[in-house]
């Protein structure tokens, strides 16, 4: 279930969240309670970018230490590519 919305993560890791489910092709079930959610909140879970990219597996492409880029296809010889640290500290992240 999605924790987006839920107490406890900021607004950039509701993003993660939120896009990390939706290249798994996971279903994007809400787990918060639709009557208090904040403005952020309902930009996160609107994104009609990060929903259309649901439609299609994605998987781990490379790592490197708490650096991870994910890719899945899409239509048109286009591809979904998430850029994440999974760590606590700043980083750049490239993907060509």
């Amino acid at each position: 279930m999605l924790e987006v919305g839920n107490r406890g993560m900021s607004t950039e890791e509701c993003r993660s969240h939120f896009s990390i489910w939706a290249l798994a092709k996971a279903p994007l079930i809400l787990g918060c309670d639709t009557r208090s959610m904040d403005k952020d909140t309902l930009e996160v879970i609107t994104n009609k970018e990060v929903i259309s990219v649901n439609q299609v597996q994605g998987k781990k492409v490379k790592k490197t230490g708490d650096l991870e880029v994910r890719a899945g296809p899409l239509s048109g010889n286009r591809i979904a590519v998430i850029l994440w640290n999974r760590g606590s500290f700043k980083a750049t992240i490239r993907a060509d």
